[in-house]
């Protein structure tokens, strides 16, 4: 009985300095975020992949301002259409990974990953989603004649 209480107190020492030193790790760790420009530092670029007027467009229009008050910088909404997306969300890809840079895309980038080959960006490793903004329902429309059921 003494033994298993010697064991005991043996993990919890080691579990006490444990502690410690992630406290004190943590703290040099937490002491160099102190050292970094608050985000965001600069305004925010928003690259929308579709032309102006959309849907896409619109909604990021709506989002800017409110964003941009919470944020405390602006938010510019930067149209880039062609190719269904695919240069607005390369734009994005290849700048700085600091968060002042954002993608409003649709359903399209995800086909696109899934169908095209050759894309100059990788949609899983490039990207990080960080919030669904709305969401919408498409649907397929043809002629009376067409046989296609519900």
């Amino acid at each position: 009985m003494r033994e298993d209480f010697e064991t005991a107190s043996v993990k919890r020492q080691d579990i006490a300095r444990l502690a410690a030193c992630a406290l004190c790790v943590g703290g040099a760790w937490t002491g160099a975020a102190y050292g970094q420009a608050p985000y965001p530092s600069r305004p925010i670029r928003l690259v929308v992949p579709f032309a102006p007027g959309g849907g896409s467009d619109v909604l990021a229009r709506l989002l800017g301002p409110r964003l941009a008050e919470r944020l405390g910088q602006p938010v510019v909404v930067d149209n880039r259409p062609a190719a269904a997306g695919v240069l607005g969300a390369d734009i994005v890809a290849k700048s700085a990974p600091d968060g002042h840079t954002l993608l409003g895309t649709t359903v399209t980038f995800v086909i696109s990953g899934a169908l095209r080959t050759g894309l100059p960006y990788d949609s899983v490793k490039d990207f990080r989603r960080s919030r669904w903004l709305s969401c919408r329902r498409s649907g397929c429309c043809c002629t009376p004649r067409c046989r296609l059921k519900r």
